[in-house]
């Protein structure tokens, strides 16, 4: 723009500093109007700028890791609980349902009461 304007008016200087040269001006007029993404790339292509940085995406390997860490302390109270002994005579049987308790209809379903 500054140099359009010292053609028609070798006098002009412009009112702030410039911030781009010649050639980025003329990538960002041809982007005019196009999708943004298109006019930062654009530079990077064809005036050897470097590339943007990004995120690098995390590796599924650290963070199989990472849930091995998590889970290896876990792992080993369960074990020193195995190994600690505790009540060895459990009866299932206590805690199992007897079939003559749930055959049938529950007791007292059916009867009404007008009280």
């Amino acid at each position: 723009m500054v140099t359009n304007q010292r053609r028609r008016n070798p006098d002009c200087s412009p009112k702030f500093p410039i911030l781009f040269s010649e050639e980025e001006g003329k990538i960002s007029r041809a982007n005019r109007g196009r999708d943004p993404l298109h006019l930062f790339a654009a530079p990077g292509r064809q005036l050897g700028y470097p590339e943007v940085p990004r995120p690098r995406r995390p590796d599924e390997a650290e963070a199989r890791i990472a849930l091995l860490e998590r889970r290896a302390p876990l792992l080993e109270v369960r074990f020193r609980a195995l190994g600690l002994g505790g009540p060895r005579d459990i009866n299932l049987g206590q805690c199992a349902v007897k079939p003559e308790d749930i055959a049938g209809p529950p007791s007292g379903w059916g009867i009404h009461s007008l009280d």
